[in-house]
């Protein structure tokens, strides 16, 4: 065995990498993980000799992770592959070593130091992630924190000590292997039996009950139609996919008590109003709900300033009482950085004011709108006012049946748990569900599954 680690360090460390991916959804193997991230602190600290080999190393190790960890974002481009086939391999590949520049670096510079290394290599493992977190825009995505998310045990702290302090635990946590080699080789055995005692116990007792569904506002209704992206704006099928959602709604609808139907990130556009027939068909479905009613859907459209990812509000008369254009856009799917749309031709969206809280006139039900790629960020949940719930409205059609739509929703558990809220998340094709404050799932609908989540 030590041959083999001293020959093959770097293939050894890429292929760490690639597994420790599997702590992650919807695999969440976090052992893996913590012997991945404790093989490469002590190659750093053990074989690695100077700035240019240290880069090496983490360099191979985090490339593998984020390779194996983010593959499912490349999918997207299948939609249609026909113009974007050329993007593949950047997206592929370009997305993850974006992501290794800045560990890469940090790691370097602790090549530098030749005694202590191992506090230096810690700070850089556990501060990446924060630099991650903003640097182009911010991607706090597959972080180690997110592999413990079935850890009743760690997750207690979230709400405590907050999403970043938790994270770094969970990075020292996984590093315990790695210190146990490097500086408790006499009592290696009894270090390994109580770490893994220890490890086996966080796993297995759970703390605490959920709270109570009943807490949860009434006769609210999430509408999962699961319309393939491929069909989604094609003019054969825009009347299907209307009609699709009209009648799930109205099926569950079933006293004349007021209602408030939740329909995903997209469902409906301004063009698509435009259509005689639709509108007369979108505006009846309105009219004809109980007093009181109200819709909440994602609505696309488009006014002098420029194109909007919206969420609406409507009343029962088709008014829209309130709209929130989304304020974090996803580079390169909505909107080309670096002046690349001129060069794709693609529309850029624009963007709005932070998230704020809506309150629904005439109805106890206050919420905070997140989309899609909101959800993924803690300031903006934050933003939530002590009685609001959240709502996070989404399309992962784009991912098909990838890891992406399941590591997209451990993110809304996340912001349940840290701000002790209840979550209401609707994604087009799933995964969909009531998140409550403790991180418990209710109403979970399966992915690409046709379905509707109804509140009592």
């Amino acid at each position: 065995m030590k041959p083999l680690l001293k020959n093959n360090p770097k293939t050894i460390l890429f292929c760490a990498g690639c597994l420790s991916a599997l702590a992650m959804a919807p695999v969440y193997a976090w052992p893996i993980m913590a012997f991945g991230y404790s093989l490469l602190l002590y190659y750093l600290v053990k074989l690695a000799r100077g700035p240019v080999q240290t880069a090496i190393y983490a360099f191979l190790f985090f490339f593998g992770y984020y390779l194996v960890g983010l593959y499912w974002t490349s999918s997207s481009l299948f939609v249609e592959i026909e113009h974007w086939w050329w993007a593949l391999p950047l997206s592929f590949a370009g997305l993850p070593l974006l992501l290794c520049i800045a560990p890469t670096a940090l790691f370097a510079l602790t090549g530098l130091i030749t005694r202590y290394r191992v506090i230096p290599i810690m700070a850089v493992l556990i501060v990446m992630d924060m630099i991650r977190s903003v640097l182009f825009t911010g991607f706090p995505w597959n972080m180690p924190i997110h592999g413990f998310l079935h850890n009743d045990t760690g997750m207690a702290l979230l709400p405590i000590i907050g999403f970043y302090p938790l994270n770094a635990l969970i990075v020292i946590f996984s590093c315990i292997p790695a210190f146990i080699t490097l500086y408790l080789k006499q009592y290696k055995m009894v270090s390994v039996v109580v770490f893994a005692t220890f490890a086996l116990l966080t796993e297995l007792i759970p703390l605490g009950h959920s709270p109570s569904i009943s807490s949860i506002p009434s006769n609210v209704i999430m509408v999962q139609a699961n319309i393939p992206q491929k069909e989604k704006w094609v003019p054969q099928y825009i009347e299907r996919n209307l009609d699709r959602y009209i009648n799930m709604s109205r099926e569950a609808v079933t006293t004349s008590d007021p209602y408030i139907i939740i329909w995903p990130e997209t469902a409906i556009s301004q063009s698509l109003l435009t259509y005689p027939e639709l509108q007369q068909k979108f505006y009846s479905f309105l009219n004809n709900l109980p007093d009181n009613s109200y819709l909440i859907t994602g609505y696309l459209y488009q006014t002098q300033e420029g194109y909007f990812n919206a969420l609406a509000v409507l009343d029962k008369n088709g008014e829209i009482n309130d709209i929130y254009n989304k304020h974090h856009l996803v580079p390169f799917g909505e909107y080309m950085p670096l002046g690349l749309d001129t060069i794709t031709g693609v529309s850029n969206f624009r963007n709005g004011p932070i998230p704020k809280n809506i309150e629904l006139t005439g109805r106890n039900f206050q919420f905070l709108p997140l989309i899609c790629y909101e959800i993924i960020f803690s300031s903006y949940a934050n933003n939530a006012n002590p009685d609001a719930v959240i709502l996070n409205i989404t399309n992962d059609a784009w991912f098909g049946k990838t890891a992406g739509p399941y590591q997209h929703f451990d993110h809304a558990i996340l912001r349940a748990i840290e701000n002790k809220k209840v979550i209401f998340r609707l994604s087009g094709n799933g995964l969909s569900g009531i998140i409550l404050p403790d991180g418990k799932v209710a109403n979970l609908t399966g992915l690409n599954h046709t379905d509707v989540i109804k509140t009592r």
